[in-house]
């Protein structure tokens, strides 16, 4: 997935179940359940790549308000 042709919308929408992803690993890490611990660092290269792309919009959203 090409990160810089994603739509705004798409862009939330990833963010979102990127943080949703990370919360249930950490819940599950917190009740020893089973996980695969190279997904956290998946995880977090996955959400701050799409930060790294979409920051400047992102950034522009936030000040214009």
């Amino acid at each position: 997935m090409n990160l810089k042709n994603l739509s705004i919308k798409e862009f939330e929408d990833k963010v979102l179940e990127n943080r949703k992803n990370l919360f249930a690993l950490k819940i599950k890490q917190s009740l020893n359940q089973n996980l695969k611990s190279h997904k956290f660092k998946y995880l977090k290269y996955e959400y701050n790549s799409i930060f790294r792309v979409k920051y400047p919009h992102f950034l522009k959203k936030l000040l214009s308000n």
